[in-house]
């Protein structure tokens, strides 16, 4: 068990530190393309991009996880699934060049076809990654897909960045996904450690069909709400505005999904062994939640009271609208983040129809709440805060499900995430006393200021949290 508790450790670090790396990565490049790429380009691809996205994330139709949820490996059901997800990517292509027309219709903008039809090809191009990506995490080889990741964002990123230095306009942007996938596919095919076999079992398919669907349900649900903005805003906002909202949206609350999303993909393989032992999974559970805790929640708080500045100092004019959602948005990146740590435990527990009636009827309340402040002709600020607001309604009773199947006690939880809680409840008193002071300094001589007495604030609060985390990271 030892070894497997280090192996976890290790892959936890791997793929946090993939997410922490990459992002940033991302982040800079992303930053680098706002000199030469308008709200208007990003505003046009954010739709045929969410399309994309939704092929993505489902040609393997829930049967991705079956792999990992068993404790012994099928090469027989693994090469089905290769094969079965690699039969649905081609078949997602085909689809996307077919509806292309109906969904430029619905973003009235002839370049949505042209986009959508390039992204299909990016589809094909990504299938053998996104068929092998199981492997990997089934064996912890969270080294190996933190490089292949970063290679392919370091590709993808400078690609990117030369066209749009060309004045290519959007097209950098397509050139950069196709890149991207290209890249992860052609790295899996030479590092994966196993290779499927060209066999295929319908037998296999059919015995793992209920885990699937169930899988499926709750992703497409958990999709359709936190890309039912774009969708919406796609037809009923300006192009410019959606590239306002899209652009805070990512460079915020997508990297606390990532990095959320990154330890809940180790949890699931990691602790499959021993999912019968509700001990081990509750104190695995509240100690990624106090890690979590101690290491994002600081950020989160800091965000609104930096975020104008951040924007005036480093991005174009024509993005100063952004540094409101900017704020608006660190209260979704807190709630995806909880979601994504406690929905492993659904799986892990046997509780996947449970996650889905919950996400079901959670998510489509956020939903309705986006149509009704949508079709009222509201600002995109009041849309963002809505929004938020009405997925943030739901924390509570989901962390409540994810305790009672642990058997954790509220007191127990609070007290594994209280100084984390504390330190930061300190940092905004301290920011916004620190405002009534730093009105006649140079704005960014007043950003550093407030960012340094921050992290002073909060290291004094946490300093016994921060001191046995490193001690545990240089322990294993």
């Amino acid at each position: 068990m030892a070894s497997l508790k280090n192996k976890t450790w290790l892959g936890i670090q791997w793929s946090f530190g993939s997410q922490v790396v990459n992002q940033a990565m991302v982040l800079i490049f992303n930053l680098a393309l706002l000199s030469w790429l308008t709200p208007l380009d990003f505003g046009l691809f954010a739709f045929p991009y969410l399309v994309f996205s939704f092929f993505r994330s489902f040609h393997d139709f829930g049967y991705g996880d079956v792999l990992i949820v068993k404790k012994d490996w099928n090469p027989l059901t693994y090469a089905s699934i290769f094969w079965l997800t690699t039969g649905i990517a081609l078949l997602c292509t085909l689809l996307m060049v077919f509806i292309a027309p109906g969904m430029a219709g619905w973003t009235r903008n002839n370049s949505t076809q042209t986009i959508l039809i390039w992204l299909g090809l990016a589809l094909m191009l990504g299938a053998a990654q996104a068929g092998l990506e199981v492997v990997f995490r089934k064996n912890l080889l969270f080294e190996k897909l933190f490089w292949m990741e970063f290679y392919a964002n370091l590709t993808s990123g400078i690609v990117a960045i030369y066209m749009a230095w060309l004045g290519y306009g959007i097209n950098a942007l397509i050139g950069k996904t196709l890149t991207y996938v290209s890249v992860l596919s052609v790295l899996s095919l030479f590092l994966v450690p196993e290779k499927p076999k060209l066999q295929f079992s319908l037998g296999e398919v059919k015995s793992n069909f209920s885990f699937a669907t169930a899988n499926i349900g709750d992703q497409l649900v958990q999709f359709v709400f936190k890309n039912a903005d774009t969708f919406l805003l796609s037809r009923f906002a300006p192009a410019t505005q959606l590239g306002w909202y899209d652009r805070a949206f990512k460079l915020l609350v997508f990297p606390v999904q990532q990095a959320g999303a990154s330890v809940a993909r180790v949890i699931l393989p990691a602790f499959s062994s021993f999912s019968d032992d509700k001990e081990k999974l509750s104190g695995a559970y509240l100690k990624l939640m106090a890690t979590s805790a101690l290491l994002t929640l600081p950020f989160l708080v800091v965000i609104p009271f930096v975020s104008h500045d951040v924007v005036v100092l480093l991005f174009d004019p024509s993005w100063k609208p952004m540094s409101s959602l900017f704020s608006i948005f660190t209260l979704m990146a807190l709630t995806q983040g909880v979601f994504a740590l406690g929905n492993p435990i659904f799986y892990l527990s046997g509780k996947v129809s449970t996650l889905f009636r919950f996400s079901l009827i959670s998510r489509s309340s956020a939903v309705l709440v986006l149509c009704f402040v949508i079709f009222t002709g509201q600002d995109i600020e009041w849309i963002a805060l809505s929004f938020t607001l009405a997925a943030t309604f739901f924390v509570l009773p989901f962390q409540h499900l994810v305790l009672k199947m642990l058997d954790i006690g509220c007191s127990r939880f609070w007290k594994s995430i209280k100084r984390a809680v504390l330190g930061c409840i300190l940092i905004g008193i301290s920011l916004i006393l620190l405002h009534l002071f730093t009105g006649a300094m140079d704005r960014g001589t007043a950003l550093l200021l407030k960012i340094i007495v921050a992290l002073l604030v909060y290291a004094v609060v946490v300093k016994n949290d921060l001191l046995a985390l490193a001690g545990d990271i240089k322990g294993r």
